[in-house]
Order: structure tokens, then sequence, then C-alpha cells
């Protein structure tokens, strides 16, 4: 903001948060097994990650409300995150208490598809956050900075960084192979896009079928749902105490966050029809996120049940259950 000085340390933080970030994924996806692999981060002439000092338009107040919108017109201006993804901090700190309040925003950029209207790519994007705690933010920012890598919540395992776990350190190992084909993890290979589509078929007795085609060859297929269920998962462990923790759930994220629900990985596969079980406990609407052998990523958002086909459905439904 214009009523504040830069931090003379500042670049230096940055640039060492960002390659504790980049070490922390590399030795995850070793431990996987696809070695060491890890995002790649513009650097100076000297090897250190590049860091911009961007002024504001105006006083810290002004950032105070609606933070990321401000900040991301206002950034969008002078770089570009169509194709690349931006760590933006904004020196307004000292407002803010709880340590995860430093992350304001964490999208990646979308864009609409032109031979379907209804299917989506990933590319760029941005993650928004506030000055302090550098030396304990690692964790913390690897998850944000998952969500504009394509990857989702992931409430299976509080372990897990794209957990809401109080203990979250690992990467799983869906999102490690997820990552493995990711174009930022692989910042060589030859760009080559394909159309993809996604449609969902008639359904089985307790499972979703879905018709996945891409010439590039399918790699990964996940169904994201927004869960009802009145117990948050297992994954959702924010505190310790279990009735706080379940009206923080309701209150907060019950039907309303996309979550992994299910993810199959292919063999690059150019055409395939993939099954799962049928999410039960969860909003009608679903979405479907596809990556190909070449790193695109693409999106579908649909009905988890048609309203011409639901009657049909519920009736089957309570004969074979």
């Amino acid at each position: 903001p214009t009523d504040r000085a830069a931090q003379a340390d500042l670049p230096q933080k940055l640039g060492d948060l960002i390659q504790g970030v980049q070490s922390f994924f590399a030795d995850e996806m070793e431990r996987h097994g696809f070695g060491k692999k890890t995002f790649t981060v513009s650097k100076n002439g000297n090897g250190s990650p590049k860091v911009y000092l961007l002024e504001g338009r105006t006083t810290a107040e002004y950032y105070f409300i609606k933070t990321a919108d401000k900040v991301r017109r206002e950034v969008e201006q002078v770089f570009d995150s169509s194709m690349n993804i931006h760590l933006i901090v904004v020196d307004i700190r000292s407002v803010l208490i709880r340590k995860e309040g430093s992350i304001v925003s964490a999208s990646p950029r979308s864009f609409t598809i032109d031979y379907n209207q209804d299917v989506s790519g990933l590319r760029g994007g941005d993650l928004i956050m506030t000055t302090g705690h550098y030396e304990d933010s690692t964790v913390l920012v690897s998850k944000y900075l998952g969500y504009t890598f394509g990857l989702n919540s992931n409430l299976r395992d509080p372990t897990h960084i794209m957990s809401y776990g109080k203990n979250k350190t690992i990467l799983s190992l869906s999102s490690a192979e997820w990552l493995n084909k990711s174009r930022y993890f692989n910042p060589n290979q030859t760009f080559y896009d394909s159309h993809a589509s996604i449609e969902k078929l008639s359904e089985l007795p307790g499972k979703l079928r879905l018709r996945i085609k891409d010439a590039n060859g399918i790699h990964q297929v996940r169904l994201l749902v927004k869960p009802t269920n009145v117990f948050p998962p297992t994954g959702y462990a924010r505190h310790t105490e279990p009735q706080i923790n379940k009206r923080e759930w309701e209150n907060k994220h019950k039907g309303k966050i996309f979550i992994l629900h299910d993810y199959l990985t292919l063999n690059a596969k150019d055409e395939t029809s993939v099954a799962f079980d049928f999410p039960e406990s969860a909003m009608n609407q679903i979405r479907i996120q596809v990556i190909d052998v070449n790193g695109n990523m693409v999106y579908r958002e649909m009905k988890l049940i048609d309203d011409t086909e639901s009657s049909i459905i519920a009736t089957a439904r309570r004969l074979f259950r």
C-alpha cells in the first residue's frame, strides 16, 4: 500500500519460502516414486527466485475489504496470469490475527473451451496471501498452491496437505499422480492439446458412469462432490473438540465446497467408460475433472441426477439397495 514502505527483507523471505515449497513437493513426489519433480520458478541471474515489488494505488485500509478482488485487478494490469501462476503477497498483515487467515485467495485461471461450451480448462492462476509467518508457512502455501495446480480438497486423511487436518504434512498418492503429468512439473514437454469430452452415461445401481475421450491419452479422472453429511469427513479435523468441529463443518463447508469423492488413474487411454460409487450424501451438482498425459486439465460441472430421470433413478435405487 502507499502508506507503508516495502519491507527490506521481503524478497529474501519470499525467495526462501517458495524454495521451501519447491523442496516439499520434490521430496513428496520422490516418496511416491516419481523422482524429485517439482514446479519451476522464474529466477534472476544469480539463481534466486524473481520477486517484484509493486506499489498499490492507495492506502492499506482500502485493501482490508475484498482484498483478493482489489489486488487481482491491479496485478493483472502488470502481469499475465493466463499461463503462469503468481504468488502475490499483500502487506496488510497487521489486521489479520489467525495464521490460516494469511491466505486470502487461491484459484486457477479457467477458460471456456470453444468446442464445448460447458467444458472448461485450467491454466495459470494466483495465490494471494498477506505478510507474516514465513518460517512455518511451507505446508500452508503448498496446500493452497495445490489448488492452482488443479488439485482439490481431499478429506480422506487429515495428514494430506489438501485436507483441513491440524497436522497435514504429506502429499497424497492421488495428488502426486496428478502432478506427475502437470505442465508445471514438466516444463519441457511438447504442447499438444486435442479436444477432450466428458459425458454422463445412464446409471447402473449404485454407480455413476461416465464416458471420457481425449486423443492425447487420459491420465486421471476425478469425481468431485459437495458433501451433505452431518458429520465431517476424516480429513476435516480443524478442532480437537468434536462438537466444535461438527458445528464449523455444518456452518461453513457442508454442501458448499467441492471435495474429492473418488478418482481413477488410467493408462493413457484415449477413450474409456469409468464408473464411480454413487455419492449418496452429496448435492446434485458435481464436477468431473480430467488431466491428460500432456498436462491439459479440463473439467465439466453437471447434475448428479437429471431432473427428467430423478424419479426413475430414485425408484431403482430403492429396489437395488
